[in-house]
C-alpha cells in the first residue's frame, strides 16, 4: 500500500481548493459579462430612454452642472428629489461631460454601478456553495433587476451601499457598517431603516449599541447633509417623497390600491402594481403560492443564522422594516424602484433558508442543473416582461414628443405648463413646470383652511400656467377622478374666470384635454397630434 504524506495531502488539498477558486471566478466574470450584454441590449430596447422619473434626477443635474443651482425651476428651491447623493454624483458627470448625451453618461455610470455591485455581492457568496451562485445569477438576469439597473434611477447605487453594510457585518465591524447605513440615507429616506437595522443587529450580536466614536461620525455625516439642506430649501423633507404618500396628501393622483399582504408579494419579486395587476387571476393564484414557500424558507433562512450569520439577520430585518414602512406610509403607487432592494434582501434570506435544507443533499450534477434551470427561468422573465415594458415607455415618450411637437407649433411663446408626469417633457423643455402630482411644486398640494380638496382653480389663479394638459376629463364634471382629491371649482364664477383665460385646443387620440391661454394662441391644429 502507498501512503500518502500529509505534506501531499495539504498539497492535494491547497491544488483543489485553488481549482474550485479558478472555477468559481471564471464562472462570475463571465456571468457579469452576459449580464451587461443583456442589459446593453436592454438599453436599445428602450430606444436609449430612462422613465420618466430619472428625467427629473437629470435636470436638476442638469441646471447643478450649469451653475443655475440644484433646482428644478429657475428660482424655485424645492427639494423635489429623494436622493440627494445620486443627484450629486449626476451633476458631477453633467459637468465633465457637457459635450456628451446626459442618457449616454448615465446609462455608462449606472453600467459601472451594476459591475460594481456584482462584485460586491460575490463576497457575500464565495464560501456560500450551490446556493450562492444561484443567487448570483438570479441578481444578474431576473428582468426586474435588470430594468433596475438600466432605468435611470438611484436602485443599484443604493444597494451597493447596502451591501457595503453586509459585507461590513461579515466582517464584524458593526462600526463600518453602521457609517455605510448612514449614507444610504443620504442616497434614499429608506435609509433610516437600514441605520435601524444595525443599531438592532449591534444590540442582538454585540449585546450594545456602536461605538461613541461611530455614532458621532455618523451624526456628523448626517450633519454636513441636513444643514446646508435645510439653509437651501427650508425642509428637510424631500418634497417627492411627502406628495407620493396617502398619509400626508390624502390625495391618490392615479394611485393603485394594494393591501399589506399585496405589498409584500411585491416586495419579494420587485413587482410594480401595474406588473401585479395585470397578472391574470390564475397567475396571482399561483404566484400567492409560491409566496407560500418562499415564506417559509425566508423564516427558515433568518431563524437558522441568529447568534450565527449577523449579514442574514441584518438583511431579514432590513426587509421586514421596509414591509411595514411601505405598508404604514401608503405610498399612491408602488414603483418598481421601490421594490429592487427589498426584493434582493428577501431573496438572500430565501436562498439561505435553501442552503440550510438542501444544500448537503444536492449532488453538484444536479446543482449546476438548478444553477441552469434559474437562468433559463430568468431569461423567460426578460422575455416575457422586456416587450410590455418596452412598449409602455415608449407610448409615453411618443405621447410626450407629439404633445411638445404641437404646442411648439401652436403656441411657440410658452414659458410654463401644467402637468402630472413631468419628467420627459420637464428635460426636453425649458419650461417652467407646474406638476400636478406636487413632486416639484408643493403649492399644487395646498387647500383653503377649512376644505378637504385642493381646487384646480386656484392652481389656475396662483400658478398662471401657459399650458394645462390633464389625462382625465375636467370640464364634464367637478370631480376629476375617484382616486384624486382635486375638485375643479366651486362654482360658476369660477368655471367662467378660467374659461375667459384658456380654451381648449383640441381632444386628438390619446388627449384627453389641453387648455391654452388664449393671449398665446395661434392657430390650433389638432391634426398634428394625430
Amino acid at each position: 500500500m502507498i501512503e500518502i504524506s500529509s505534506k501531499d495531502q495539504i498539497k492535494n488539498s491547497t491544488s483543489s481548493t485553488t481549482k474550485k477558486l479558478n472555477y468559481f471566478w471564471l464562472f462570475i466574470i463571465s456571468e457579469i459579462v452576459v449580464a451587461v450584454i443583456v442589459r446593453i441590449l436592454t438599453f436599445k430596447a428602450y430606444h436609449g430612454f430612462f422613465i420618466n422619473d430619472a428625467y427629473i434626477f437629470l435636470r436638476y443635474a442638469e441646471n447643478m452642472a450649469r451653475g443655475n443651482g440644484l433646482i428644478y425651476n429657475i428660482g424655485e428651491r424645492v427639494l423635489g428629489y429623494s436622493s440627494p447623493l445620486y443627484v450629486i454624483l449626476l451633476a458631477g458627470l453633467r459637468y465633465i461631460s457637457m459635450n456628451l448625451p446626459a442618457t449616454m453618461v448615465t446609462f455608462i455610470f449606472n453600467l459601472c454601478l451594476f459591475i460594481a455591485s456584482s462584485t460586491l455581492i460575490t463576497t457575500l457568496i464565495l464560501n456560500r456553495g450551490i446556493f450562492g451562485l444561484i443567487f448570483f445569477t438570479f441578481y444578474c438576469f431576473y428582468f426586474s433587476y435588470v430594468d433596475a439597473s438600466v432605468n435611470g434611477m438611484e436602485t443599484i447605487l443604493m444597494l451597493i451601499v447596502v451591501i457595503l453594510v453586509l459585507n461590513a457585518l461579515k466582517k464584524d465591524n458593526i462600526e463600518l457598517a453602521l457609517i455605510f447605513a448612514t449614507i444610504s440615507f443620504i442616497i434614499r429616506p429608506e435609509g433610516t431603516l437600514c441605520i435601524v437595522s444595525i443599531i438592532i443587529i449591534s444590540l442582538l450580536f454585540k449585546k450594545r449599541l456602536p461605538s461613541f466614536k461611530s455614532i458621532m461620525f455618523c451624526t456628523l455625516i448626517l450633519l454636513l447633509w441636513l444643514i446646508p439642506t435645510y439653509l437651501y430649501f427650508r425642509s428637510f423633507l424631500p418634497q417627492s417623497l411627502l406628495a407620493k404618500s396617502n398619509l400626508f396628501t390624502g390625495q391618490g393622483w392615479s394611485g393603485i390600491h394594494s393591501g399589506i399582504f399585496e405589498k409584500a408579494i411585491m416586495l419579494m419579486f420587485g413587482f410594480s402594481d401595474n406588473t401585479y395587476f395585470s397578472f391574470v387571476s390564475y397567475a396571482k393564484i399561483l404566484l400567492w403560492t409560491i409566496s407560500c414557500g418562499f415564506v417559509v424558507l425566508f423564516f427558515i433562512g433568518f431563524f437558522k443564522s441568529l447568534k450565527q450569520s449577523a449579514v442574514i439577520i441584518a438583511a431579514g430585518i432590513f426587509f421586514i422594516l421596509l414591509w411595514f414602512f411601505y405598508s404604514v406610509g401608503s405610498p399612491v403607487r408602488m414603483f418598481s424602484w421601490y421594490t429592487i432592494i427589498p426584493s434582493i434582501l428577501f431573496m438572500m434570506v430565501v436562498f439561505n433558508g435553501a442552503e440550510y435544507l438542501l444544500s448537503k443533499k444536492i449532488p453538484a450534477l444536479l446543482g449546476r442543473f438548478c444553477i441552469a434551470a434559474v437562468f433559463v427561468f430568468c431569461i423567460i422573465s426578460i422575455v416575457y416582461g422586456l416587450p410590455g415594458r418596452t412598449r409602455s415607455l415608449m407610448y409615453e415618450v411618443n405621447k410626450d414628443r407629439r404633445l411638445i411637437s404641437y404646442l411648439d407649433k401652436t403656441a411657440p411663446g410658452i414659458k410654463s405648463i401644467m402637468i402630472s408626469d413631468i419628467g420627459y417633457i420637464g428635460y426636453w423643455k425649458p419650461w417652467r413646470i407646474i406638476d400636478g402630482s406636487g413632486l416639484v411644486s408643493p403649492n399644487v398640494l395646498n387647500h383653503r383652511k377649512g376644505e378637504v380638496v385642493t381646487y384646480l382653480s386656484d392652481i389656475f389663479t396662483n400658478e398662471k400656467p401657459d399650458i394645462i394638459y390633464f389625462k382625465v376629463e375636467i370640464m364634464d364634471s367637478n370631480i376629476i377622478d375617484e382616486n384624486m382629491r382635486y375638485a375643479t371649482f366651486r362654482d360658476s364664477s369660477e368655471r367662467e374666470f378660467f374659461l375667459n383665460n384658456y380654451t381648449e385646443v383640441s381632444k386628438p387620440q390619446d388627449f384627453a384635454e389641453i387648455f391654452i391661454r388664449k393671449s398665446l394662441l395661434i392657430t390650433p391644429n389638432p391634426s398634428m397630434l394625430k
